[in-house]
C-alpha cells in the first residue's frame, strides 16, 4: 500500500535481534525500533564493554549484525504481512 512501485522488493529484511516480531527492509525504521523499544537491551545485552560505546554505536552494531545474519531473507511485496495500526505496540510508537 505504501510502496506502489514495489521499490522495496529484493531488499534485505532486517528482523529485530531482541524481539523477532519487528521486521522491515528499511534500516531507518529498524534504528527507530531499536532505540524506542529496546533501549535497555542495547545497553545491557550486547557483548560491548567499556566507555565510549554510545547508543548510536550500539544501534549500528546491531544493524550490522542483522545484515550478516544467515540465511538472508529478502523482501517480496507478494508475501509481506502487515500488522493493523490498532495494535497496542504500534499505537505506543505513534504517541
Amino acid at each position: 500500500m505504501h510502496d506502489p512501485q514495489h521499490t522495496l522488493d529484493g531488499m534485505l529484511v532486517l528482523k529485530c535481534f531482541f524481539c523477532n516480531a519487528f521486521q522491515t527492509p528499511i534500516e531507518y525504521d529498524t534504528k527507530v525500533h531499536l532505540r524506542y523499544a529496546h533501549r535497555k537491551e542495547l545497553v545491557t545485552n550486547l557483548p560491548i564493554r567499556g566507555k565510549g560505546f554510545d547508543l548510536d554505536y550500539r544501534t549500528a552494531f546491531v544493524i550490522d549484525f542483522l545484515k550478516r545474519r544467515k540465511p538472508p531473507q529478502f523482501y517480496d511485496h507478494r508475501t509481506a504481512e502487515f500488522v493493523p495500526l490498532d495494535e497496542p505496540e504500534i499505537q505506543s510508537y505513534m504517541n
